[in-house]
């Protein structure tokens, strides 16, 4: 399993985060586990049909990635 945690300076922001994975996971059709913890969130990454990683977990791990890298060029939302 990939775990990752990201940590936001504001909530907006990390709304704004969440929206974006939950985009790009639409897009692949690869869907993580996210647990949000006030402006904290968690993402939990693996194929449940075969309990294991595959390229499509690798793959949305390095777009969440630069995800939240693109956040942090953002003054305002």
């Amino acid at each position: 399993m990939i775990t990752k945690e990201y940590n936001f300076a504001s909530h907006d922001h990390m709304m704004y985060f969440i929206n974006e994975v939950l985009r790009q996971s639409d897009r692949i059709n690869h869907h993580p586990k996210l647990v949000i913890d006030h402006n904290k969130v968690s993402v939990d990454l693996y194929t449940k049909d075969i309990n294991d990683i595959t390229e499509a977990d690798t793959e949305l791990s390095r777009s969440i990635d630069e995800i939240f890298e693109d956040i942090s060029y953002i003054d305002t939302l």
